[in-house]
């Protein structure tokens, strides 16, 4: 942030798209803003409706899935949330079916520990 004084802009880049949900925090970082009422979760139920409407339109499932593969860097069953988006696509199911997936396997992480 000291870096950052002085400075037109940020450019975060390659970061935000390999831990999206840095990007729930800037607001609160930089302008003391408030924290962010949602979860991870909230953001893939709204993927998963959002991922609906997108099939309608017969795109590819990795258009959207990639995007979202980061969600949960750096927490508890980061790596299964990526295998599980992973395996959806390799199997062809439709994005919304893969977000539920991954959503199932966080909840599996959340009640072990």
């Amino acid at each position: 942030m000291e870096a950052a004084q002085g400075l037109d802009g940020i450019m975060f880049g390659r970061a935000a798209y390999h831990d999206p949900w840095m990007l729930s925090r800037i607001d609160h970082e930089l302008f003391g803003a408030p924290a962010p009422a949602f979860s991870r979760e909230d953001i893939v139920n709204e993927m998963i409706d959002y991922a609906r409407i997108w099939e309608s339109n017969d795109k590819p499932a990795k258009a959207i899935i990639r995007h979202i593969m980061g969600l949960y860097a750096g927490e508890p069953g980061a790596r299964l949330w990526r295998r599980t988006l992973s395996e959806g696509l390799g199997e062809k199911m439709k994005p919304s079916e893969i977000l539920a997936r991954g959503l199932a396997s966080r909840r599996t992480v959340q009640d072990a520990a």
